[in-house]
């Protein structure tokens, strides 16, 4: 009928693959706690005193940190073995970590350093993105496959967007709130890893001959 062949156009079929939807659920609970950071970081940076021009100027290091990781890692990446997948895995963690470190610092010279670090795995991260997709779809199906990464992000926005703002009337405190977004990136990592370790298992063996 009409629904079966809107659906083929769409290819929705792709909604059946259990390794598909673990991507967009990662890449969604990532691209939030991303949203979250860009409109808490202000707050964060006025809560501790600093001015708007001491905060127009750590995020712009943190900019510049993260245009100079988009520019020199593509041909890096081509040099490597791993999987898109496992770079951004590693990229995502060292976002958390630096993100967490982030929430504990007060002096100057400490959130900067930490702006640039997090600012530089942030770019090595998310280049990656529309790569990990195009990894594990056939390229006729990209289209559609990146389309409904797009509609996921959006429902996880609606969803979950405000959970940042939540926290913060809740707690009083945005050191918590980037301590969350942390976490909701290590969850996304932690979901693939999952998988990961599941399907390396269930591969089936060769056996060489005798």
């Amino acid at each position: 009928g009409c629904w079966h062949r809107f659906a083929s156009v769409m290819d929705f079929d792709l909604l059946l693959d259990i390794s598909y939807l673990n991507i967009l659920f990662g890449l969604s609970l990532s691209y939030i706690a991303e949203m979250n950071f860009k409109l808490i970081i202000p707050f964060f940076m006025a809560s501790l005193g600093y001015t708007k021009r001491d905060t127009a100027q750590a995020l712009t290091m943190m900019a510049v940190s993260d245009l100079v990781a988009r520019v020199i890692m593509p041909p890096l990446y081509d040099r490597l073995s791993y999987s898109r997948k496992s770079t951004l895995m590693f990229g995502l963690t060292c976002v958390a970590i630096a993100r967490s470190v982030l929430a504990e610092q007060t002096s100057w010279t400490r959130l900067m350093t930490v702006l640039v670090i997090h600012g530089f795995f942030r770019g090595f991260t998310f280049i990656n993105n529309p790569l990990v997709i195009a990894e594990a779809v056939v390229p006729e199906k990209f289209p559609a496959a990146y389309g409904l990464s797009m509609v996921a992000k959006g429902i996880f926005i609606v969803a979950l967007g405000p959970l940042a703002g939540w926290i913060r009337d809740f707690t009083g405190s945005y050191s918590l709130c980037l301590h969350v977004q942390s976490l909701m990136i290590m969850i996304s990592v932690l979901a693939w890893f999952i998988e990961h370790l599941i399907t390396s298992h269930s591969k089936p063996k060769t056996v060489e001959p005798s």
